[in-house]
């Protein structure tokens, strides 16, 4: 028995991957989503084939366990307070002025960094993130691929329907086939 060959699907779900990460990595930038770059650096897009299946998979750098462009797509809600330490990072990573209650501007060394950090990782833990979307994500899938998701599911398809006319020829006699 004939076998049905994936191989324009899986060749159309690689070209939309390749293309959904050029966009999401344009749109961090366009959102100021990434301080350093490194979730915009690590995004990536996998597809697999499993026997008559092909997964596409569009992922970034894992944070204790959390992909991190999931975070910055949905926000992280109210709860307990992220890791101050990265929170230090981003502090230096965009170059923030650290201020005392009374708006004086005081020394960017570690101890002042660190400070800022735990306040703001325990705000927070109190509200959740990102004040600019109202505390919620930044919806970043939606936006970077809402406008191509109909040209996407076109492109899986149309491949698709060709692998499986292609099965359908190489399995059913032509004097059996339907008449166009």
């Amino acid at each position: 028995m004939a076998k049905l060959d994936l191989t324009r699907t899986y060749t159309a779900m690689n070209e939309v991957g390749e293309d959904a990460v050029a966009r999401l990595k344009k749109w961090m930038g366009q959102l100021n989503l990434d301080a350093t770059k490194r979730t915009t650096n690590s995004l990536k897009h996998r597809v697999t084939k499993k026997g008559a299946k092909v997964i596409m998979e569009v992922s970034s750098r894992k944070k204790k366990g959390l992909d991190v462009i999931g975070l910055a797509d949905q926000g992280r809600g109210p709860g307990l307070p992220p890791p101050y330490k990265e929170i230090a990072k981003w502090i230096r990573a965009k170059g923030i002025k650290i201020t005392d209650s009374k708006g004086r501007y005081k020394k960017s060394n570690n101890k002042n960094i660190n400070r800022a950090s735990y306040g703001i990782a325990q705000y927070i833990g109190r509200r959740g993130t990102i004040k600019r979307f109202g505390y919620k994500g930044s919806n970043i899938f939606d936006k970077a691929l809402w406008i191509r998701n109909t040209r996407y599911r076109t492109k899986i398809e149309d491949a698709f329907g060709q692998d499986l006319e292609k099965f359908i020829n190489s399995t059913i006699p032509p004097e059996n086939r339907p008449r166009k």
